[in-house]
């Protein structure tokens, strides 16, 4: 049905390496994304858990860069959000709705210029875009004793 909002798939894996961190390879979260993904690499744009700790974020941008070679665009909310109490990933099912619904995607203000070690495309300074043809978003989320997970959003068009 066109213009209807569809929560595709849902993968959570746990680690149990750290209390805070992921494991250093990413394997969970990794596997969380192929989960969610199901053979079909295809999505327009990420919105990436972005802790903004080095560590964190390192995983996550090695994962997404073997995952995603092609430089999908990659985005996140939590430098508006922070961590609302362990909400920030519904936040993030609310933001990639509304980059469905209104065909646009979002920049991470409060960065100029991505870590230069970090292989991805981040939609930030003179990387910002919008799209006009977003029809699935990857959704990562970590959390406290190594939680990993992700989802897919979609919505079709006419």
């Amino acid at each position: 049905q066109p213009g209807k909002l569809n929560i595709e798939n849902i993968s959570i894996v746990t680690e149990g390496t750290s209390v805070t961190r992921p494991a250093i390879h990413g394997e969970g979260l990794k596997q969380a994304c192929l989960d969610v993904l199901n053979n079909n690499l295809i999505v327009d744009l990420i919105i990436a858990h972005g802790t903004g700790t080095i560590l964190n974020d390192r995983v996550e941008s090695l994962v997404l860069g073997k995952l995603f070679p092609n430089k999908t665009p990659i985005t996140c909310t939590k430098w508006a959000i922070g961590h609302t109490l362990g909400a920030s990933g519904a936040m993030d099912l609310v933001a990639g709705a509304e980059a469905l619904i209104r065909q646009d995607t979002f920049s991470i203000a409060t960065t100029t210029e991505p870590d230069p070690s970090f292989p991805n495309y981040f939609l930030c300074g003179s990387n910002a875009n919008s799209s006009s043809d977003l029809r699935r978003i990857l959704i990562t989320s970590l959390g406290f004793g190594g939680i990993n997970a992700a989802l897919t959003l979609t919505m079709r068009h006419q």
